[in-house]
């Protein structure tokens, strides 16, 4: 985590890079608010502290 934000090791998520919109989605029922890459990590802002097993869904997509 940094200043609030989340990083993952793995996503089905991804940022506004090269010319693509980010996709929307939640994260463990919480929206994802913000995505930005910061040198080459893509980093999530949820308005929630996100602990336990991590839950994405985006543009129709589960992964637990």
């Amino acid at each position: 985590m940094k200043k609030g934000r989340y990083a993952f090791k793995e996503t089905i998520f991804y940022g506004e890079k090269g010319g693509m919109l980010s996709n929307k989605g939640t994260i463990n029922e919480f929206e994802v608010l913000d995505l930005k890459y910061e040198n080459e990590v893509l980093f999530y802002r949820v308005d929630s502290t996100l602990n336990n097993t991590i839950r994405m869904e985006a543009d129709g997509l589960t992964v637990v």
